[in-house]
């Protein structure tokens, strides 16, 4: 019987396009925010306050949806390279209980290849997949693509949101009196504005201001924060390699 790993390529592929998708949606959000200089006077202490004011629609809820749909072909994707290499170093069949292991631990890993979920996986392949190390302090990339996928979390969209942020302050000219500067960053939700900067208010300042918005991920421990793209990016890389070692691998092992 011929070796055929069609299927997780395929899903590597279907990934690819749905990260392509995140990747056009998440650039006309950022591209449509629009940012605002604004100074206002601190009731209370009499301060100058500088922010800038966002405007701008809410994320659009199909960004999570292709991420949650990219990350899951991506998951998937695993499983099948496992499943196509028990099938060819079987010669056939339709084995039941095959699967990429996941664990918090290596020793974990040891226990999940040996439980009754994965007893179908081909034994030839065991160090393989014990190489890649998908526990948490290992490949940490493969270990946070499962977290976010894990049925466990009974997580049926993958949380991201837009993070707004002062990046640059350049001061061109002014006088500072009566209590001095003080950067501070400080999301004002009653006014969609952010707070980057306090002086006392006999103070003038000529300065520019520059902001800017990323989609990061939220509330899942392996990702929180980080960057949507880039993150799917090294995944979408890394699972792509991990099934590539799988085939090649079971072709080393069968002699073509």
């Amino acid at each position: 019987m011929p070796i055929n790993f069609d299927d997780p390529k395929h899903l590597i592929s279907h990934s690819r396009e749905e990260i392509d998708d995140v990747e056009r949606l998440a650039r006309a959000y950022v591209a449509s925010r629009k940012y605002t200089p604004m100074i206002h006077v601190d009731a209370e202490t009499r301060e100058k306050v500088f922010t800038i004011k966002i405007e701008g629609g809410p994320l659009p809820p199909k960004i999570a949806n292709h991420v949650k749909d990219a990350t899951g072909n991506l998951r998937d994707a695993l499983d099948h390279a496992v499943y196509c290499a028990t099938v060819g170093l079987r010669g056939g069949g339709a084995p039941k209980y095959t699967g990429f292991p996941f664990a918090d631990s290596a020793k974990g890993i040891e226990g999940e290849l040996d439980g009754p979920r994965l007893r179908d996986n081909a034994p030839e392949i065991r160090q393989l997949l014990i190489g890649f190390q998908p526990y948490k302090g290992g490949n940490d990339t493969l270990w946070a693509l499962n977290q976010m996928r894990n049925p466990g979390t009974h997580r049926f969209i993958v949380p991201v949101g837009a993070i707004e942020r002062v990046t640059n302050v350049t001061v061109s000219n002014g006088v500072i009196r009566n209590g001095g500067l003080r950067f501070d960053s400080r999301w004002l939700p009653a006014t969609n504005e952010i707070e980057y900067m306090r002086v006392g208010g006999d103070s003038h300042l000529d300065c520019q201001v520059q902001a800017s918005a990323r989609i990061a991920f939220e509330n899942i421990e392996a990702v929180a924060g980080k960057e949507v793209i880039s993150t799917l990016r090294l995944m979408e890389d890394e699972v792509e390699r991990v099934v590539g070692a799988i085939e090649a691998e079971t072709r080393r092992i069968v002699g073509r």
